[in-house]
């Protein structure tokens, strides 16, 4: 009797606990609140508490990524002994301390001559001009801008090495400096509109050419079948042969070209006299020909002005053979055009800031870019000047070779000129609206906007002027809070 009575209130409880549950579970599914933020819904009645979060769903591993960059070597040491400090790499400014080595300062310079000598008073060379260079930068000499050196970076010297601690002794032993600076050589093409300014009227086979170049009056540019074709001064064709009796502008010309040649005195006017004739026979007696004392046609050609760089036709060649009419000399006409072109890959190095130095035989002159252009087969081609916006050879254009329209000369680029200064991360830098770039500095935890010029950026960290060494930065990430940094130089 009592069994049945205990099994019949536990059927009972069981069945209000399902009909509760199932109220419970009824009434949930039409009263729950959802929101992006944590909330509570109350359930009427004292009947179900709930409490609803949010929460992270998804599913994470983590995982090593290797990142990798090539490493070019920039310097090697060239001293012997125990390294006792190294510097922290990291952005260097002129004349920083790399590392010491018995306590010798090993010191960073711009350039691209290794120094590999002691440097000392009375020495030249690009490795004492660059010398010079960081001594100017780091405000310890003026002026004295040749690549000797002289007094003046003697005493310069001993006072860099006086605030460096190290002996005064005026002399940069081997080894103590280190050039960085990255440059490649490049091909530069130079172009020159030409004119034709004389065309060749015999017919025979070249017997000799002269080499294109700068011609005086009476020079002989080249000779067929043994005939000398001879330059002269002067706007009027030699149409006709020239003999006794004969006058006009033509004969006027070759007057005044034997003249020229000490051939013929006084003997003024257009008439190709009987001293003419004397003086003409001399010049043929000159140069080897008979002595008949007429000019034949085509033996003459005339050219605005001499002395001229002219250039013959690459037609006129020893064997070739002629029959009249071909155009033979040109001469340069405009200003050269400097062109580096690159491929398109290449291009990419190249900013408007860009120095280079082009080189024709023993001269190098300074160049910039000046403007670009891409080409339909995809490189890119940039115009170059003189830093002033000249011509690139300045007044030594006529040492460019003579016998070629086109030219190419080898330039030395530099297209990552070392840059110094406060080193913040690349992140630090805001761009404003208005094309300003700021920094926030860090002023006992509060963030000061500072205006920044970015003088140089590489591999995340920004060269800029502005702040100054020691100052703390904020940089900013994903994050809602910015963490601060260093500056460094």
């Amino acid at each position: 009797m009592a069994g049945r009575r205990n099994r019949g209130w536990v059927g009972w409880l069981v069945g209000a606990v399902v009909v509760l549950v199932v109220a419970g579970a009824g009434f949930w599914a039409g009263r729950v609140t959802l929101g992006s933020a944590p909330v509570v819904s109350s359930v009427d009645q004292g009947s179900l508490l709930v409490g609803v979060s949010d929460e992270t769903v998804g599913k994470s591993f983590q995982y090593n990524v290797t990142v990798s960059r090539e490493r070019v070597p920039a310097a090697v040491n060239l001293l012997s002994g125990v390294v006792t400090s190294v510097g922290k790499s990291g952005v260097f400014k002129v004349g920083g301390v790399l590392y010491r080595v018995n306590g010798v300062p090993v010191r960073v310079v711009q350039g691209s001559t290794p120094f590999f000598r002691d440097l000392g008073q009375g020495q030249s060379g690009a490795d004492v001009a660059q010398l010079k260079a960081a001594l100017r930068s780091m405000k310890l000499l003026s002026g004295s801008t040749t690549n000797k050196y002289d007094l003046a970076t003697f005493r310069a010297v001993k006072a860099w090495q006086k605030k460096m601690g190290v002996p005064e002794t005026g002399v940069v032993g081997r080894g103590e400096l280190v050039a960085v600076g990255k440059s490649f050589q490049y091909n530069v093409t130079v172009t020159r509109d030409r004119t034709a300014v004389a065309v060749n009227m015999l017919s025979g086979v070249v017997t000799s050419v002269s080499k294109s170049g700068s011609f005086k009056v009476g020079a002989v540019l080249y000779r067929v079948d043994g005939v000398p074709v001879r330059v002269v001064q002067g706007s009027m064709p030699y149409y006709r042969s020239l003999s006794q009796g004969i006058s006009g502008s033509d004969v006027s010309q070759l007057k005044a070209a034997l003249r020229s040649l000490k051939y013929l005195s006084g003997s003024s006017g257009n008439k190709f006299d009987a001293a003419t004739y004397r003086a003409v026979r001399a010049w043929q007696k000159a140069l080897g020909m008979a002595q008949s004392g007429v000019i034949g046609r085509g033996e003459l050609v005339a050219v605005p002005k001499l002395p001229a760089v002219l250039t013959l036709d690459a037609s006129l060649w020893k064997g070739a053979v002629l029959s009249g009419g071909e155009k033979v000399l040109f001469i340069n006409a405009g200003t050269p055009r400097f062109v580096l072109e690159l491929g398109a890959t290449e291009a990419l190095q190249i900013a408007a800031d860009t120095t280079l130095t082009v080189k024709s035989g023993d001269a190098s002159w300074p160049a910039v870019v000046t403007g670009q252009e891409q080409t339909e087969s995809g490189t890119v081609q940039f115009d170059l000047a003189s830093p002033d916006g000249g011509v690139v050879c300045a007044d030594q254009c006529d040492i460019l070779p003579a016998d070629q329209a086109t030219t190419y000369l080898l330039s030395q680029v530099s297209v990552v000129a070392p840059v110094s200064g406060p080193g913040v991360p690349v992140s630090a830098i805001i761009t404003k609206v208005d094309g300003t770039t700021v920094v926030y500095v860090d002023d006992n935890g509060a963030r000061v906007e500072t205006p920044v010029t970015v003088l140089g950026s590489q591999d995340g960290i920004a060269v800029v002027d502005g702040v100054q060494d020691g100052q703390q930065v904020f940089v900013f990430g994903s994050g809602p809070t910015p963490s601060s940094t260093e500056t460094g130089g």
